[in-house]
């Protein structure tokens, strides 16, 4: 047995330092926590009673848009909530791809602040220059997808808000649709 110790202890050692994980950030490519929906029942179950943050505010007020819309999502562990409304072909996106997307920005309440269908042109970017939730759903589209977007505020633009657009601390919704391949 004691010859055993050192091989178990440098196994126990091993699977800690394999368990840890790195933090989500903007420049790597996010992977969604299940490929699997969560249907509204799933996403109660991360429904705080109390809330008492301005955080847990707005994820109730994600979690009852969703449950209000009546839609089934995908939710990155950063906390973004998308829904794939239609393949595309082709690789997804990585950061510093170019790529073209019509777009419509709302609130939760449905108040438009921003479209690319209204100007009547796409907007053209790299992935990795617009807001991080932006940037996320990209990771996740492929030439020819849309989606619709929840984007807490913290991945939008946050305490700062955008001018006279967007006020501090909005969940943003996008429905986007990718229309000219990278």
């Amino acid at each position: 047995m004691t010859k055993l110790l050192p091989y178990l202890l440098l196994i126990g050692l091993l699977s800690l330092t394999s368990c840890k994980q790195e933090p989500t950030r903007a420049t790597t490519t996010p992977v969604p926590i299940t490929s699997k929906s969560l249907s509204v029942n799933d996403l109660y179950a991360d429904y705080y009673q109390d809330p008492s943050t301005p955080a847990q505010r707005e994820q109730n007020a994600i979690i009852d848009y969703i449950a209000e819309q009546n839609i089934e999502v995908l939710r990155s562990p950063s906390g973004l909530y998308y829904q794939v409304t239609k393949g595309g072909s082709g690789p997804t996106f990585e950061r510093g791809d170019y790529l073209k997307v019509h777009y419509r920005g709302y609130f939760l309440n449905g108040q438009e602040f921003d479209s690319s269908y209204s100007r009547g042109r796409p907007m053209g970017f790299k992935v990795g220059q617009m807001i991080t939730g932006f940037n996320e759903v990209c990771y996740y589209l492929r030439p020819g997808a849309a989606a619709t977007v929840i984007i807490p505020s913290r991945l939008g633009y946050g305490v700062e808000g955008m001018q006279d657009i967007v006020p501090p601390n909005s969940t943003l919704v996008f429905d986007i649709e990718v229309v000219e391949p990278k």
